[in-house]
């Protein structure tokens, strides 16, 4: 796992809710200028910011101009990789984030699912089959 640990207390003194944004990959891309833009104009003195990438990140991350956002890659291998589950329940059990943010599109509870508001627990064949 690569870690780009953020530059701020580490100490648990630091009483900023932490925010948890887990994304496949950082790099040139509509989502991800989204969340680069969104943790550069939330007010830093009322939250800290982790991105933990699934794959990895890219230099893209440069336009992060936070210097206390923590960058984390969970190195997921191509296909199935069960491994990745695990390194990703530590390092949020580590980090303890107060929210967790999940922007992917296309999964369920993300953006892009087009759920209508079902909720994220909302399995979403039986919804299009309208047994949800």
């Amino acid at each position: 796992m690569s870690i780009a640990p953020p530059i701020a207390a580490t100490d648990g003194t630091d009483q900023r809710p932490l925010v948890a944004h887990v994304i496949h990959r950082l790099d040139v891309g509509g989502m991800e200028n989204g969340l680069v833009n969104l943790i550069n104009h939330m007010p830093a003195a009322h939250y800290r910011h982790a991105i933990i990438c699934m794959t990895d990140y890219t230099d893209f991350s440069q336009r992060i101009r936070r210097a206390d956002v923590g960058l984390y890659a969970l190195h997921k291998r191509e296909g199935k990789d069960v491994g990745v589950h695990w390194r990703l329940r530590r390092l949020l059990r580590e980090l303890q984030p107060a929210i967790v943010h999940h922007p992917q599109p296309g999964h369920p509870g993300g953006a892009g699912h087009g759920g209508g508001g079902r909720g994220a627990d909302a399995h979403p064949r039986r919804a299009r089959l309208g047994r949800g």
